[in-house]
């Protein structure tokens, strides 16, 4: 019974096969008989997608949409603000901006102006930069690196050197690491030469086995535009790419200039330093001399003395702890001294409150003299502007 209801099954299974491929060849033999009706249809038929044109044809109807998707992405995500910048045909189609450039002055984002980081966009820019130094056989991309190095070199490993090819295509078999390779706005950006030779990653694998991303690796093919062209990488990229693109309001290394918070540290520092050795000598002249005492009373003395060296102390422990301590340092621990320095201003700040008081007394009284006044001024305003300065740069911790 079984074997007739599966020969049954398998004689339906032909005959079904068997009227499709019957259907098919008439319809060939059909349309080879007749094309010109079959082409005159195909003709009279509405258009298809594919013939549509493609993409946005209205910029207003792109800014609707846009406006409804990024307005509830920043939302959700608590985005401050972005661009939206639309290319068609080589021309900019569309381009706005959404949200805030600076939330505290509620300055909004402009598609013109304001600045955004496009992150590893750059390292297309790097790419470009190495391939026409290659074409101009400048750098060749399947010699040792470590050919075009002077200040620092890669340790030899694994049985094979790692190329500039390896750097490009993420193989060169490096480790990484995101801390320490980022640094605010107002500073001046560390020369590459100098960075990678501090903190460029171990090689953990044979170069060209594996893909491993490398943000380390892309920095030191930067560094061989360098060594190659003779001109700083950023240079390099806007006289060779950008400029010529027409890419006037792009660039790397754009960085707020630290000018004003130099001048505020070295203030301070040449106030609280004058006090701290002015007061110290002038006791022991007059101790030694056998003069008169000074005008200033010694409560004040002594709390702007205390206020000065504390903060003195502190201004050269940070210019010591930049030039010295490591990010990867900072990754298996911060110092004991470090911690220890970074509690000087939560004592200094508080003792800074009291001056004031001194130096409004100095207006009241008469044993001050001008000159007096005017060091105690000074003093008052270092003191306000080193605690101003504090909380700026988060040297504190508690300014996020």
């Amino acid at each position: 019974m079984t074997n007739e209801k599966s020969a049954a099954i398998h004689l339906m299974v032909w005959e079904e096969l068997i009227e499709a491929l019957a259907t098919a060849a008439i319809l060939a033999f059909s349309i080879l008989l007749e094309p010109q009706v079959y082409s005159e249809a195909l003709a009279e038929s509405p258009p298809s997608s594919s013939a549509r044109p493609a993409g946005p044809q209205d910029p207003a109807e792109l800014a609707v949409f846009l406006d409804g998707l990024l307005g509830g992405l920043m939302a959700e995500r608590h985005i401050p603000g972005a661009v939206a910048l639309v290319v068609k045909d080589g021309t900019v189609f569309f381009a706005k901006g959404y949200g805030f450039a600076d939330l505290e002055t509620r300055r909004p984002v402009n598609p013109e102006a304001t600045l955004f980081r496009v992150a590893s966009v750059s390292k297309l820019f790097t790419a470009t930069a190495v391939m026409q130094l290659v074409e101009q056989g400048k750098l060749d991309l399947h010699v040792d690196v470590n050919q075009y190095l002077e200040s620092f070199s890669l340790k030899a490993g694994f049985g094979k050197p790692v190329t500039l090819a390896n750097l490009l295509t993420h193989t060169g078999g490096f480790d990484d690491a995101f801390l320490g390779s980022a640094q605010p706005l107002e500073w001046e950006p560390i020369p590459l030469g100098k960075y990678l030779s501090i903190h460029m990653p171990p090689r953990v694998m044979p170069p060209g086995d594996l893909i491993s991303y490398s943000n380390h690796g892309l920095a030191l093919a930067g560094y061989l535009v360098e060594r190659a062209s003779g001109q700083p990488f950023a240079e390099y990229v806007k006289e060779h790419i950008l400029q010529p693109l027409g890419m006037q309001r792009s660039g790397f290394g754009w960085y707020q200039s630290p000018l004003v918070h130099t001048i505020v540290s070295a203030l301070c520092s040449l106030i609280f330093l004058g006090t701290v050795l002015g007061w110290t000598l002038g006791v022991i002249v007059r101790r030694v001399a056998g003069g008169p005492t000074s005008s200033v009373p010694r409560s004040a003395r002594r709390l702007g003395f205390v206020v000065s060296f504390l903060d003195t102390g502190f201004l050269a422990g940070v210019s010591i702890a930049l030039r010295t301590v490591s990010p990867w340092v900072l990754f298996e621990g911060v110092p004991v001294w470090l911690v220890a320095l970074c509690t000087v201003p939560l004592v200094s700040i508080p003792l800074s409150l009291g001056l004031p008081y001194f130096l409004l007394r100095s207006f009241w009284g008469t044993d001050w003299t001008p000159l007096a006044q005017l060091h105690y001024l000074f003093l008052t305003l270092a003191a306000f502007l080193f605690a101003g300065w504090v909380w700026y740069w988060n040297l504190l911790g508690v300014g996020f």
